[in-house]
């Protein structure tokens, strides 16, 4: 089978080029052990060829999701799916779990020029709303009314189109990893287990208690975030509280799985391999 595998352009991958490199090459070395021909290129030089029989990416511009959509057009399968990561935003990610009842954070989404609601508590989480992060300043921990009025300033000079306002929760901080198909899904506690920080946001909710909970209702949240979204290869963050009730506060589209490299490459072949994607 010939395959073609799209890397990440280093802007999408801040403090974490070598960690995406290396769940990439793991998928590569994998698929090439079970003897397919494996293409590699970079987002930013890809261009449809109709020669390849499978495409997996981790891309995430614009212009290489563009020619994703022709493979796909052209009855190629494509994980994660171009149509998927078009559509996706925090403010998609809010609006469609909270519609299908997953539970989040209590949240607004502010339309520019942001006006805010009335008798805000604080901490809060102010995000933008469209996109992955790709500076610090794309997520920012806000402590007080003060601090709030100073970001949104630093936004408005951006001007972006959404942004999303979200409750901090107290409780533990969990990190998950799936991929939609297979069997495979980890998690983990990032403060306590070494779990790799790109900004260092994880320690405002300092080293987790290790409330009791259930993972298989979190993992068939996760599942359920992953079917609404599309998105096939995924992670994301959820907040376990003292009674055992979680919130996610996050879903990305393919992340470096650095706690689980191979066992995550092992899934994500097999998912590339069935053809399958969400």
């Amino acid at each position: 089978m010939q395959i073609l595998g799209v890397r990440r352009a280093h802007r999408f991958s801040p403090n974490s080029v070598v960690r995406d490199a290396e769940i990439f090459n793991a998928v590569v070395s994998l698929l090439e052990s079970y003897d397919h021909s494996v293409v590699a290129v970079d987002e930013d030089t890809l261009r449809y060829n109709k020669i390849y029989d499978r495409v997996f990416s981790m891309a995430r511009s614009e212009e290489a999701l563009a020619q994703l959509l022709d493979f796909e057009r052209h009855d190629c399968p494509v994980i994660n799916s171009p149509q998927a990561l078009l559509r996706t935003s925090r403010v998609f990610f809010y609006e469609s779990l909270l519609a299908a009842s997953i539970p989040q954070p209590q949240s607004w989404v502010l339309e520019y020029p942001y006006s805010l609601p009335p008798d805000l508590d604080y901490p809060l989480w102010l995000k933008r709303g469209e996109g992955c992060a790709q500076a610090k300043g794309d997520v920012q921990y806000i402590c007080n009314e003060a601090a709030l009025k100073t970001a949104l300033q630093t936004f408005q000079s951006e001007a972006p189109k959404r942004l999303l306002l979200s409750r901090h929760l107290q409780g533990d901080l969990i990190k998950f990893y799936g991929v939609a198909g297979t069997s495979f899904f980890h998690s983990l506690y990032p403060t306590q287990q070494g779990g790799f920080s790109k900004f260092g946001l994880e320690q405002n909710n300092g080293k987790p208690h290790c409330y009791p909970f259930s993972l298989p209702q979190l993992q068939t949240a996760a599942e359920q975030a992953a079917t609404i979204s599309g998105l096939s290869v995924y992670g994301g963050d959820a907040i376990v509280q003292a009674d055992g009730s979680f919130y996610i506060i996050d879903f990305n589209d393919w992340p470096s799985f650095s706690p689980c490299v191979n066992a995550a490459a092992e899934a994500i072949s097999q998912l590339i391999l069935s053809g399958y994607d969400s």
